[in-house]
């Protein structure tokens, strides 16, 4: 269910990634996380990393650039397909800021709104240049959320950037994202 709202290119990736054999695959990890917002609905931050060495970078004129093709898709407990998310993911830097980024992972985040309920969450990633290819499963039961204090998941994180001039919203504290 649900695959009528894929596109061709994205149903190939999606066999591509539940077909892989072990020597093909990309390093991914995913986290799923809940964050009661207003009334019945939750922001849902799914972190995906991948280490910066598993992906094929190409030095092009002094810029360093890697082209991924990533695809989620959000089903309820019962497999009822809710969305999908995903797109490509064209990576660019100069050579200094992959210098940065080689000993660590790039991290790419997404924020679903949902409802209370039972959900899986299925992410598919692609290096267009090297092949690898890689496929994770993670699921998350959001309960009905009740009045008063509560806690929501912890998030550790080792990355902070500088949100932009004014920004304002989730996952932000002062300036720090």
């Amino acid at each position: 269910p649900g695959f009528e709202y894929l596109t061709p290119d994205e149903y190939r990736l999606l066999m591509q990634a539940r077909n892989a054999s072990p020597g093909d695959e990309l390093p991914l990890f995913l986290r799923a996380g809940a964050f009661q917002d207003q009334g019945q609905q939750y922001r849902v931050p799914l972190i995906l990393e991948i280490p910066t060495k598993a992906i094929r970078f190409e030095k092009k004129q002094g810029r360093v650039t890697a082209n991924l093709q990533l695809m989620g898709l959000v089903r309820t407990g019962t497999g009822e397909f809710v969305r999908r998310f995903g797109g490509p993911l064209n990576l660019h830097a100069t050579q200094a800021e992959y210098d940065v980024l080689e000993p660590g992972s790039v991290s790419f985040l997404n924020t679903l709104e949902l409802q209370p309920g039972i959900y899986s969450f299925e992410v598919m990633v692609k290096d267009l240049t090297s092949g690898k290819i890689s496929r994770r499963q993670q699921g998350l039961f959001l309960r009905e959320p009740e009045l008063g204090l509560a806690l929501s998941v912890v998030l550790l994180s080792k990355e902070v950037d500088k949100a932009a001039v004014g920004a304002s919203g989730f996952l932000l504290v002062g300036d720090a994202k």
